[in-house]
């Protein structure tokens, strides 16, 4: 059972129970009061029939019973009588009957005395009627006068508002019906709107939102629900673009890791041929050392970033001619080439001059016992050479005419311009 008709079927009872309730309770106390009102003038008709025999006794001299019952037919006949039965009688003897119940009357002998009479509701015949009994002393003789009034009225009264209020109920169990299912609608609809954004969430769409404004209850959980939406939709792009982040430095890395690697593979592949001579084998060792240190520069790249994510950054004293000459060398080769260096197209990169300590100025080319000066290769320095030049380097130095391969060579299985094939650029 849903929600909004546990709600429904909550109020109709809830309202139905107090109109119950109530309805009964109004017709009870009504019930009383009109049987109160019918035994108060009950009691004071028997007063009076009761009080008239006794003065018209004192007045008159009775010689028995007869004469009593003789004055109460002549009361009857004036249109004195109020009551619907009427019987005189002693213990042995029935002097009086006047209706159609003598025979129903109740026995109340033992609870009456010359000073207070008995009192007791009967029903007979379909019919209810209030006993009133009191004992009259006529010539020394105890005489029993009960008296039947006719109180059917008041029960008939109590049957028809009963009958109304059944009526009356039913037709408002039906509205109260119809009203509780559509104000639980009303309050239940937010949570409708609450249970479509969860599932707009769940299939997917991040940017779905309650739009509930209202200053309730309900309202509060559905600002928290759009709040917990909208920073769940900013951790999922925070996410996605760490994700894409990530993507670009594996492309990346695996360029960077890839470019070394297929040239130490392809002076390897010379070396292990046997085909160069002492000096061309010696440039190409330089040539794999340098490449190997490079990636080892690069995991160690990564060891940094690694511990960067994990440990405060601790700053150290550092020569900032030592990161312009690293830039320096790290940009070089590719300025060079484009002819955006201040060397000719093809040649090495020429170093920046670095303070020593002290501020000491370094050494010219030249100085230091070395006659050319040092020699990079993609940003990355490599060691002298025999005879101050590398194995196919053009006329006066200019550099290798490919990056490093050995003229009229080819990397086995490169294809047209010296790349091996499916490799990147070396």
């Amino acid at each position: 059972m849903s929600f909004r008709w546990k709600t429904a079927l909550c109020m109709v009872c809830l309202v139905s129970l107090l109109f119950g309730a109530g309805s009964c309770a109004l017709i009870s106390l009504s019930f009383q009061t009109a049987l109160a009102r019918e035994e108060a003038a009950a009691r004071a008709s028997y007063d009076l029939l009761f009080r008239t025999l006794q003065m018209v006794e004192s007045v008159e001299v009775w010689s028995g019973p007869q004469d009593a019952a003789q004055a109460i037919a002549q009361l009857s006949a004036q249109g004195n009588q109020s009551w619907a039965a009427l019987s005189l009688e002693s213990d042995q003897k029935t002097f009086l009957t006047q209706g159609t119940i003598p025979e129903g009357f109740l026995d109340l002998s033992g609870l009456v005395d010359p000073s207070h009479y008995a009192q007791s509701a009967f029903s007979y015949q379909g019919r209810h009627y209030l006993q009133l009994s009191g004992q009259l002393e006529i010539q020394g003789e105890p005489l029993l006068l009960n008296v039947a009034y006719d109180i059917s009225s008041v029960y008939q009264t109590r049957q028809q508002q009963q009958q109304a209020h059944g009526r009356i109920f039913l037709l408002l169990f039906a509205v109260c019906a119809g009203l509780s299912y559509a104000i639980a609608r009303i309050l239940t609809r937010p949570l409708d709107k609450l249970a479509h954004t969860a599932q707009q969430l769940a299939s997917g769409d991040l940017s779905c939102r309650t739009g509930i404004t209202s200053a309730d209850e309900i309202g509060a959980l559905a600002r928290e629900f759009d709040a917990m939406a909208a920073r769940q939709e900013e951790h999922v792009a925070a996410l996605q673009a760490t994700m894409e982040g990530q993507d670009r430095f594996i492309g990346s890395f695996t360029h960077e890791l890839k470019t070394p690697m297929t040239s130490i593979l392809g002076y390897a592949d010379l070396l292990r041929r046997g085909t160069l001579s002492p000096e061309e084998q010696a440039s190409a060792a330089d040539y794999i050392f340098s490449e190997g240190k490079r990636l080892e520069r690069l995991s160690l790249k990564l060891l940094d970033l690694y511990l960067a994510q994990h440990q405060q950054p601790a700053l150290v004293p550092t020569a900032p001619g030592e990161i312009l000459q690293d830039l320096a060398d790290h940009l070089a080769p590719g300025l060079a080439r484009e002819g955006s260096w201040g060397v000719p197209a093809g040649a090495g990169p020429v170093p920046l001059p670095a303070v020593k300590p002290g501020g000491q100025q370094p050494e010219s080319p030249g100085e230091g016992g070395a006659d050319h000066p040092d020699l990079y290769h993609d940003g990355n320095r490599l060691p002298p050479h025999r005879g101050g030049q590398r194995p196919g380097d053009a006329p006066g130095g200019a550099g290798p005419p490919h990056r490093g391969l050995l003229p009229g060579r080819q990397v086995p299985g490169a294809g047209p311009g010296g790349r091996r094939a499916g490799a990147g650029p070396v």
